[in-house]
């Protein structure tokens, strides 16, 4: 019996830069330059949906009330995105700016309101459980 390797198909992501190609769940330097640069509200909502964790805006203030990033808060107080945990005050430096809380209502009418690209939840779900290893999973 002879084995067929095929390479997994991508999805292509609008991002801030133009678009992206990532691979449905693998993480890699194309799945965190998407849901860094422009899809991070995908995946605060598709994060929020399946734990119930809530999301937070990141560097609303001093960007004209848009929020630059979007992430969850984590049981333990830390912050959850596709790079993984941190705390609050590494986000605030790394971003700039205040972490406030935020609703998916919030997310989805930034793109409603033609703030923000239209969110890929359903390709973010498929990272869900990649990211929550970051949480789940000790060294």
């Amino acid at each position: 019996m002879t084995a067929i390797l095929t390479r997994p198909s991508t999805v292509s992501v609008r991002t801030v830069w133009g678009y992206a190609d990532v691979t449905p769940g693998v993480i890699d330097d194309e799945a965190r330059r998407a849901f860094t640069n422009g899809q991070c509200h995908a995946l605060a909502l598709a994060l929020n949906e399946e734990t119930g964790w809530p999301m937070v805006q990141v560097g609303v203030h001093g960007y004209g009330g848009i929020p630059r990033h979007w992430m969850v808060e984590t049981p333990n107080g830390d912050l959850l995105d596709i790079k993984g945990l941190s705390t609050y005050e590494d986000v605030a430096d790394r971003w700039a700016g205040d972490i406030v809380s935020g609703e998916p209502e919030d997310a989805w009418a930034l793109y409603e309101n033609g703030n923000y690209r239209r969110p890929e939840v359903e390709t973010a779900r498929t990272f869900v459980p990649a990211v929550l290893e970051y949480v789940f999973v000790s060294d």
